[in-house]
């Protein structure tokens, strides 16, 4: 997996056969442990990196946009590399069957399917088409499979779909603070233009293979920022075994719970209201810790942009994936831990 900055981490010696090799990223703390667990246990080729992916993005999706800290969002851009055939689309199957579990948990005691508001499975083709999918969903995921391809035409300043769907995405992550602003797009004609009211959080989750993803990244994709604001993880081992034993549908315990945290969202959106989450003391010196490491970074990175846009947003990162990791063990009151932190 690559660690906040971008820079890949080492997890395991996948030199070896998958019987004999150390075991690679561990699961999350808590709940967001337990929703990666299953989004590991349904999977054909079950891998810990897709799962854990998945179980994030599902997260930023629903928690993006009314928790808060340090005055930003949770909303995360999440890209998964793995070579082709190691099962890659378990993120999807997981976080789509976490959902359509949760809808019929909603259906059944006459609620509307809130699930649906926090997750979009089609295709973003341009930042206008992004910009109006929020129109009706103020925090939500994009599943974006097969990312490669996507990564690579933003990169062609030739499409200009393409190039206004990469300027929505470096403006939309920072863009889900308490104090942001919604935004929109302004055309010449009025009923060409789209305005959003109110808060916002747009995340995303997408895969593609290593060679395509960095074949198509450019230096200017690191200069200006955009290239910084992916966290990415990377799997760089080779096809697991199948999966005998699938498990098919969520423990009801994990559906109630993570149905709670989705109602809990929308309560906290019909009232206007945010949660800022907080720090335990030693949650926070070993967050803070890292941000001084960070800091000493971009200054020796001195004139480079592409390093000092990097570390930049290091900690940042850092910060919400703790943050996700404490609203999803509580919801109401969240703190992060030195587990978060770690």
């Amino acid at each position: 997996m690559s660690d906040v900055t971008g820079n890949v981490v080492e997890l395991a010696d996948y030199r070896t056969s998958p019987q004999e090799a150390d075991p690679s990223l561990a699961l999350p703390p808590g709940f967001a442990g337990a929703l990666a667990r299953f989004i590991f246990e349904q999977a054909i080729r079950p891998v810990p990196e897709v799962a854990i992916t998945g179980a994030l993005g599902l997260l930023a999706g629903i928690a993006g946009c009314r928790w808060s800290i340090s005055n930003t969002g949770l909303n995360m851009y999440l890209i998964l590399l793995a070579r082709s055939g190691v099962g890659k689309e378990a993120m999807s199957t997981g976080i789509m069957a976490l959902v359509d579990t949760c809808n019929a948990h909603f259906a059944a005691t006459g609620r509307p399917a809130l699930g649906d508001k926090h997750v979009l499975g089609a295709e973003l083709a341009s930042g206008p088409a992004l910009v109006k999918a929020m129109e009706s969903r103020s925090s939500f995921v994009a599943l974006m499979g097969e990312f490669g391809h996507v990564f690579r035409e933003m990169a062609d300043n030739r499409n200009p779909a393409m190039r206004s769907l990469r300027k929505q995405l470096t403006l939309l992550l920072s863009a889900s603070g308490v104090t942001s602003k919604g935004g929109g797009i302004i055309r010449a004609k009025e009923a060409d233009s789209t305005k959003l009211e109110g808060k916002y959080a747009f995340s995303l989750v997408g895969d593609c293979t290593p060679g395509s993803f960095y074949s198509a990244a450019t230096v200017g994709m690191m200069e200006d920022g955009f290239m910084s604001r992916f966290t990415v993880v990377d799997y760089p081992g080779e096809r697991p075994d199948k999966n005998l034993a699938q498990v098919l549908s969520p423990a009801p315990e994990l559906v109630d719970r993570l149905c709670a945290i989705i109602e809990h969202a929308a309560t906290l959106e019909r009232e206007g209201r945010f949660v800022a989450v907080e720090c335990t003391p030693e949650g926070s010196a070993e967050l803070d810790a890292f941000g001084l490491d960070c800091d000493a970074h971009i200054r020796a990175a001195d004139e480079d942009e592409t390093i000092r846009q990097v570390w930049n947003r290091a900690h940042l990162k850092a910060l919400r994936i703790a943050a996700l990791l404490a609203v999803a063990d509580d919801y109401e009151s969240p703190i992060i831990g030195t587990e978060h932190a770690a």
